[in-house]
């Protein structure tokens, strides 16, 4: 098995762990402040981005203000806060599932958020036009995907205190469901969205236990490539025979995939992110 196909490392390449405008992190962190820059000269832009419940609810349905209220937000600290955790834990999911994976991830765990928060509010019958806004609901649903790769990375509440990352995505979504609890008439709900939090947190729980990475999603779809034995085995022979690998370069290789899974990429020398880098082309097919 090469390294490609370990749980270590799904999806992605080994490569600088910078920020780049070409990976999918980068451009929706681009979109989000290009959106935000826009909004503060133009305020009459934000009832066309953010979403409410009587968009989606009262008469014909602004469908498309479930996706551009995913890149407007509310202030400074709003976007900032969300952008900070789409940098340092995005970029880890996006070398797991891949640049496309990680674009539907946003989108849909963003919209779907958007949608719960509206309905909750349509269904309480008040402040159905409260604006809801903000890429919160995408961002949990990243947080909580990588405490479920990484639950005993070390990370900083608050930027200040350290602590495993379970433990920090478990007080976020306590929080969250106290403030449902706490939210009966609406005000806190306007505020921050509770609801669609926890929409992004069962979004990603769902995401991870059914694995619902594009792949598998459109195998699963009626008429879905299920290749037969006479594909495979046509598939097998024209795949080159994998050359050997000697077993100090398999442990090794089994080694520092452990370190990346227990610490992260960056916990890695120089030497040894060439070594797996160099080994996974020399013994991954020829």
């Amino acid at each position: 098995m090469g390294i490609y196909d370990r749980e270590y490392y799904r999806g992605g390449e080994f490569r600088a762990s910078s920020l780049q405008v070409r990976t999918a992190v980068g451009w929706l962190i681009l979109v989000n402040v290009v959106v935000f820059i826009l909004q503060w000269p133009f305020p009459q832009l934000n009832p066309h981005l953010a979403c409410s419940a009587s968009d989606l609810f009262e008469g014909f349905p602004h469908v498309w203000k479930l996706v551009t209220a995913c890149f407007a937000h509310g202030s400074p600290l709003h976007i900032l806060f969300n952008m900070l955790l789409l940098f340092f834990l995005g970029r880890e999911i996006e070398r797991i599932y891949g640049k496309t994976d990680f674009f539907i991830i946003y989108f849909v765990s963003g919209a779907l958020s958007i949608f719960c928060e509206a309905a909750v509010h349509q269904l309480r019958g008040a402040s159905i036009d409260v604006s809801i806004l903000g890429a919160s609901g995408a961002v949990m649903a990243v947080v909580v995907l990588f405490a479920t790769f990484y639950p005993h990375r070390t990370v900083l509440l608050f930027f200040v205190i350290p602590m495993p990352m379970w433990l920090l995505c478990t007080i976020v979504i306590v929080m969250d469901f106290l403030g449902v609890l706490g939210s009966g008439d609406n005000t806190v709900g306007a505020q921050t969205a509770h609801w669609a939090h926890l929409a992004g947190v069962a979004f990603a729980f769902l995401y991870r236990l059914w694995d619902l990475r594009w792949e598998n999603v459109r195998r699963r779809l009626p008429g879905g490539r299920r290749p037969g034995r006479r594909r495979v085995r046509k598939r097998q022979e024209k795949t080159p025979p994998q050359r050997s690998r000697p077993d100090h370069v398999s442990r090794r290789i089994d080694v520092l995939l452990a370190k990346i899974h227990d610490e992260g990429m960056g916990s890695l020398t120089d030497e040894e992110r060439e070594f797996l880098l160099e080994n996974s082309k020399k013994y991954k097919g020829g």
